[in-house]
């Protein structure tokens, strides 16, 4: 007959295995997509994936002019909403200019630079990131309050019901490093969540990053830390695997990207850039660099294929008319269509009037001056 001591270890050990088993069983369901650079093009036409398209151009004077560096935040039925590092444009879905956010400085009430922003259209607040704090505007301009945060941000996300997820800017200096906090409606602190990266690079020059920002589909808030292959959903108690983002051997280290000097080093051995994720509820869209080519792939979430992928040259970049993306069959006289951003089920591309052809200007009414020109797109 066996010992209580050897049951009690017998048992230990089943129930070991089966949780290793078990573990292993839960891993491999979750969904993966395999980024490979080297896969054959693929062509799409736009109306395979939307209908529905229309154009909004934004109104042009001195007090709104939308510069390169400038990019489209946030926009839903009422709002359109432009930040650079530098202030905050306000217009309605017409594209008429409403307001702009504009307090640099080092005083109360103004902010050093916008590292990122959140918007709540219900109480039509904004709440932009600085250096170590969140500085909260009413869409006026009036200038609220500030939560000081003691550490630098680098992205947040504000949900529906009004909690807070603000991503920190990863120090390499420091082995168990915050990677993201989840605040209450308050900004009182419920959770912090651990980088997902294990290496320590005490050494390395460049000794931080910053990170990525949180999105939501579907009414879930999601994230993918740079150099972690695996998105997460975020819940109040833990970061639970949504999809594996695979590129093989084709994968850059975290040694590879942090410095310029390893940046290109890494080009040379064949590996690609950290993707850029753009996700809706059914595909997800990358762009990465690779080799001396820019890349852009389009997954299909329910038929598990890529349904796009197209690889343009640096140096054709430079051409301001260059085409890429999905085959514009809605909008008759406009170029190629690839999203600068995905709100639910509504894709954007935002289209620079000096970058369009003499024709193209014609056709969509505007001057080579004039502010962006957003083609806004329903998801199939």
């Amino acid at each position: 007959m066996l010992s209580r001591a050897c049951k009690f270890i017998i048992v230990f050990i089943l129930i070991y295995c089966y949780g290793c088993g078990f573990e292993k069983r839960d891993k491999s369901n979750i969904p993966t997509v395999n980024l490979n650079p080297n896969k054959t093009q693929i062509d799409c036409v736009l109306s395979e994936i939307g209908k529905n398209a229309k154009l909004i151009s934004l109104e042009t004077n001195l007090n709104c002019v939308v510069g390169n560096f400038s990019w489209l935040v946030f926009m839903d039925h009422d709002n359109i909403i432009y930040r650079s590092d530098k202030k905050i444009l306000i217009f309605d879905s017409n594209g008429n200019y409403l307001n702009k956010i504009d307090a640099v400085g080092n005083g109360p009430g103004e902010y050093t630079t916008i590292v990122g922003i959140a918007i709540d259209p219900i109480i039509k607040n904004i709440f932009i990131l600085d250096k170590d704090a969140i500085k909260i505007f009413h869409f006026n301009g009036k200038f609220m309050k500030t939560i000081e945060l003691g550490y630098f941000p680098s992205g947040l996300y504000r949900t529906i019901d009004k909690q807070n997820f603000v991503s920190v800017s990863q120090s390499y200096k420091e082995i168990n490093r915050d990677m993201l906090v989840l605040y209450d409606s308050n900004f009182k602190k419920i959770k912090t969540f651990k980088s997902k990266n294990s290496e320590n690079l005490n050494k390395i020059r460049q000794d931080f990053f910053f990170a990525l920002n949180p999105y939501e589909v579907d009414n879930k808030v999601f994230y993918n830390e740079p150099y972690v292959d695996t998105i997460f959903e975020i819940t109040n108690k833990q970061l639970k695997p949504h999809y594996i983002i695979e590129s093989g051997e084709f994968k850059m280290k975290m040694t590879d990207g942090l410095n310029v000097e390893n940046l290109h080093k890494a080009y040379e051995k064949d590996k690609i850039t950290l993707p850029g994720i753009m996700e809706s509820s059914k595909y997800f869209f990358f762009n990465y660099y690779y080799k001396k080519e820019s890349c852009y792939s389009v997954f299909n979430k329910d038929s598990k294929k890529m349904i796009l992928h197209q690889k343009i040259l640096f140096e054709n970049l430079t051409n301001e008319n260059i085409n890429f993306g999905f085959k514009n069959d809605l909008i008759k006289e406009a170029p190629d269509f690839w999203p600068d951003y995905i709100a639910g089920n509504k894709m954007v591309k935002v289209l620079f009037p000096y970058s369009l052809t003499e024709s193209q200007r014609v056709a969509f009414k505007c001057k080579e001056s004039d502010n962006p020109i957003l083609m806004i797109v329903t998801l199939q």
